[in-house]
C-alpha cells in the first residue's frame, strides 16, 4: 500500500486543508439545496466525485511509477540545451517522485467507502 499511495509521512497538511473542502463542496451544496432525501443525494454525488478521483489517482499512479517518463523525455529533449541521457533523466525524476503522495487515489477510495457506507446503512 505504501508503494501505491507513497509515504504517509509525506502528507502535507496544508494540502489536506485545501483538498477536503474542495472535493466535498459539490456533494454538500447539492444535498443542501435538494428538497427531499438529502442523504441519498449526498451519497450519490459523493460516489460520482469518488469515481472521478479514483480515475485521476490511477493516472497519477502511472506518473509516479514512471510510465510516462520516456514520452516526457522525448518531448523535452528537443528544447533542452544540455540534453541528458535517458538514464540520468529517469534517475532525477525518481528522486523527485519519491516525496509525492497520491492524494486523488487516497481521497477517492475514502469517499467511495464513505458513500457505500452511507448508502447501505442509512438509505
Amino acid at each position: 500500500m505504501k508503494k501505491i499511495f507513497g509515504s504517509f509521512k509525506s502528507i502535507k497538511w496544508q494540502a489536506l486543508v485545501v483538498a477536503v473542502p474542495l472535493t466535498l463542496a459539490y456533494p454538500i451544496i447539492k444535498a443542501a439545496i435538494s428538497q427531499r432525501n438529502r442523504l441519498m443525494i449526498f451519497a450519490d454525488t459523493l460516489l460520482i466525485i469518488s469515481l472521478i478521483l479514483v480515475a485521476l489517482g490511477v493516472l497519477f499512479t502511472f506518473t509516479r511509477f514512471g510510465d510516462f517518463d520516456i514520452t516526457r523525455y522525448i518531448f523535452r529533449r528537443g528544447t533542452d540545451k544540455n540534453a541528458k541521457s535517458f538514464a540520468e533523466y529517469k534517475k532525477d525524476r525518481e528522486a523527485e517522485r519519491r516525496e509525492t503522495f497520491n492524494y486523488p487515489l487516497f481521497f477517492g477510495l475514502v469517499y467511495l467507502a464513505l458513500s457505500l457506507f452511507i448508502s447501505f446503512v442509512f438509505c
